[in-house]
Formats: C-alpha cells, structure tokens, sequence
C-alpha cells in the first residue's frame, strides 16, 4: 500500500523498492510509482 506521510503532505513519485529486477539488466533497479493525480507538467525540473 501507499505511504502516509506525515501531516498528509502530498508525493508525486514512490519509490518502493531499491531492490527490483528487469530483464537485461544486471543487479538491481530502483523500482517507483508514478500517482497519477498529477500531471507531467507539475514534475518538470528546471535545469540551472
């Protein structure tokens, strides 16, 4: 399930596990969930 965090402050991506596997790579992979109440726009970064 889903995290809660403190003072229900909102996330945009979950990363929950550090430890997935993909086929064709080696080792492991970060796996993260994408909460879909947001859009793409909201999470662009500025490059500086």
């Amino acid at each position: 399930s889903e995290p809660k965090l403190k003072d229900d402050l909102d996330f945009i991506l979950w990363q929950y596990t550090g430890k997935g596997h993909l086929n064709g790579i080696n080792g492991f992979v970060d796996k993260s969930r994408f909460m879909g109440r947001h859009r793409l726009r909201e999470i662009r970064f500025r490059h500086r």
